[in-house]
Parts: structure tokens; sequence; C-alpha cells
């Protein structure tokens, strides 16, 4: 649980599957996800950012913006 260790001011979001993941499911997205969370950068920086899936049916991807604004926040 990376992401207990993120700021309280983190953003957040959570995204519910249409049907429980089964262990393919799962290996697939825990590939997606590193790729996509490892490479996010927001004006050229890079973001600390992580996921985890959760109850085989929610993806939690949390990241800390804190040092560099996120593209389109105000």
């Amino acid at each position: 649980m990376e992401y207990l260790e993120y700021p309280d001011n983190a953003k957040v979001w959570i995204y519910q599957s249409s049907k429980y993941l089964d262990e393919d499911d799962i290996s697939y997205l825990n590939v997606e996800l590193d790729d996509f969370v490892s490479d996010w950068e927001s004006h050229g920086s890079m973001l600390k950012a992580t996921y985890e899936i959760v109850y085989g049916i929610f993806v939690v991807i949390v990241v800390d913006e804190e040092g560099d604004r996120m593209c389109g926040t105000a």
C-alpha cells in the first residue's frame, strides 16, 4: 500500500470494473498500469504515482503532484 505514504492532498482516481477481475485481467492491468505510472509526466516533469487493484474490482490510481502542478489543474 505504497499510496499510504502519499500526502493528504494527493490526487486519487477510483475506477470500478463492470466485472470481477480474474488473475489474467489483473496481470494485464499490472503491466499496463506499471508502464503508465512510471512514464506519467506533466509539463515535462515526471509525477510520483502509484496504483492498486482493490478487491478484484476497483483500480485506485494515486498521484503526488507536489512540486509541479498537473496539466489541467488550477
